[in-house]
Order: structure tokens, then C-alpha cells, then sequence
């Protein structure tokens, strides 16, 4: 914690009892306590003539230049104060523009299709951001959260494939691994909400069970269907077996914890967004230093 000098805090009171329109009061107070000097010493007063009016002044001078003391006294003292927390809360712009960097780089993690990435909360540039911005780790720890379900989840889904891809279908090996795990992460619609077909490229024998997928707007090939074999028959057990991929409960988790990402996404961009504008962020960090406000800008305030 910080501790002000007292040298500095006496310097900044002296500057503010006379700066602005404060030396006018601080100027009579100097007049009337030096009247009041000059008559306990019985130094009558130049050009009083009457008499009164020297005793008024010599009764009354020295209480109102304590007065007015006091009172310039409080208010520069006030202002010395203001001074000094302005001073603790201003950031440096360069720091700013730090912080700035730092929300741009943690909204990097949010912009990677089809995968996700913790964001690192571990440097000491996090730490700084965190400690100006604790509002914003909420929803930066629900992310981080979100992204260690999505790898544990997907790490199991994996597992579950590596088993079951090459498992035959009515006594055939089909190979169509990576659209199962395309539906199963659900970057596939549901093979229930797909429009199947049958390519035959031209000039070869060859036919391949497609679909048409609403949700990628393309044609998704699937595999070839073998020789001998009905077309309709091999697509309603390849969509069966889809369906069944798709049910998997450890895809059921992968699209859960995508859905919960996707969610979070949005609010987090914003608030990332919201730190880029932020030009005078509140709060204090282990890193911050405050920078030396010129005489000139004192002098403005």
C-alpha cells in the first residue's frame, strides 16, 4: 500500500492556499494578523484617526485572520487531498493501451471455428487486467470452465469412436469415420433432417450414398455403397447407424458443452469490447505506476 509524504502533502497544501483566487483570502488573512501583531506591540496603525476603528481592529484583526486562516487552511488541505487521490487512480496511457492489448488478445480465443481454447489467466498482463477488470473474470472463468468440459468430453467421444468406427454395418465395413464424428459433434445435422442421394460420377461404376445437409448448405459425401448391395437398404442402415452416433452419450455431452460455449461467447465478446473503449479504467494492480502529472497540468486543475 502506498503511504504520502507528508513533505509532499504539506508542499501541495502551501500551493493550493495560494493558488487560483485562494491568495486574495490568504493575502487579507497576512494583513489583518500583521495588524494585529503591530498592535499588541503598540504600533498604532498608519492613517487611523479614529480611534474606534483602531480599537476594532485590534480586537477584531487577529480573530479574523485566524479565521480566514482556518478556513483557506481546510480548503487547500481539501484540494491536496483531491489532488493526491487523482494522482493514485490515474493510469498511465501506456498502461491503458495494455490492458487494451490484453482484452484483444483474450478475444482471440473466442474466434476459433470448430474449436476451443482457455484463456490464459496465468500472466502477469492477465493478472493486471483481472485486478482492473474483476467483473470480467466471471464470465472468463465460465469460459475457461466450458473449454476444460469440451476437451474432457471430447477426449471420451474419441475413445468411443476409436471402437466403434469400423464397426460393421449388417456384416459391412463401411468407412465414413469422419462423418461420424461430424455428427456426432453435431457440425452435421441430424441424419433425420438431411435430404440422402446417390452420386454416380461419371464414366465409372461407382455409386456413393450422399446427403444434402441443411446446415452446412453443401453435399456431404458419405461412402461408397457396395456393389450388389440396394441403395435404399444401405442408406436406411447407414442412417440408423448415423443416428445412433448421434446418440452416443458422449455426444451428447460434446454438443451440450459447445451449446454452453456458444452461449457464454457473445457476453464475453462484449465484454471484451467494452474494455477496448474503457479509457479510464478504475482499480489499482500490482504493476501500476502513476504517471508524474506535470506542473503545467496541476496548475489546470
Amino acid at each position: 500500500m502506498e503511504h504520502t509524504s507528508p513533505f509532499r502533502w504539506i508542499g501541495r497544501t502551501i500551493k493550493h492556499a495560494v493558488d487560483d483566487y485562494a491568495w486574495i483570502g490568504s493575502f487579507l488573512a497576512a494583513i489583518l494578523g500583521t495588524a494585529w501583531v503591530l498592535q499588541q506591540l503598540g504600533i498604532s496603525l498608519p492613517g487611523t484617526s479614529n480611534q474606534s476603528v483602531a480599537n476594532a481592529l485590534g480586537y477584531w484583526s487577529g480573530r479574523l485572520s485566524l479565521l480566514l486562516f482556518v478556513v483557506i487552511l481546510v480548503q487547500a488541505a481539501a484540494r491536496a487531498g483531491m489532488e493526491e487521490g487523482r494522482q493514485r487512480l490515474t493510469l498511465s496511457p501506456a498502461h491503458v493501451r495494455d490492458l487494451h492489448r490484453q482484452a484483444e488478445i483474450m478475444s482471440m480465443a473466442l474466434n476459433m471455428p470448430h474449436n476451443y481454447v482457455p484463456i490464459n489467466l496465468g500472466s502477469v498482463a492477465a493478472r493486471n487486467f483481472g485486478q482492473h477488470f474483476p467483473d470480467v473474470l466471471i464470465p472468463v472463468g465460465a469460459w475457461n470452465d466450458g473449454v476444460h468440459e469440451w476437451q474432457l468430453a471430447l477426449k471420451a467421444l474419441n475413445t468411443r469412436h476409436e471402437h466403434e468406427a469400423l464397426r460393421p454395418i449388417d456384416g459391412m465395413t463401411v468407412q465414413m469415420s469422419g462423418v461420424m464424428l461430424a455428427v456426432a459433434w453435431g457440425t452435421y445435422a441430424s441424419p433425420l433432417e438431411v435430404t440422402w442421394g446417390v452420386q454416380t460420377p461419371g464414366g465409372v461404376e461407382v455409386h456413393n450414398l450422399m446427403f444434402s445437409d441443411p446446415q452446412m448448405a453443401q453435399d456431404i459425401a458419405v461412402a461408397t455403397i457396395p456393389p450388389g448391395v440396394d441403395a435404399f437398404a444401405f442408406a436406411n442402415l447407414v442412417q440408423r447407424r448415423l443416428l445412433e452416433v448421434r446418440d452416443w452419450p458422449e455426444a451428447v455431452r460434446v454438443r451440450e458443452a459447445v451449446a454452453s460455449l456458444q452461449t457464454i461467447r457473445p457476453i464475453l465478446s462484449k465484454e471484451f469490447e467494452a474494455v477496448q473503449l474503457n479509457h479510464s479504467p478504475t482499480g489499482r494492480c500490482d504493476s501500476c505506476r502513476p504517471p508524474k502529472p506535470s506542473r503545467q497540468s496541476i496548475r489546470r486543475r
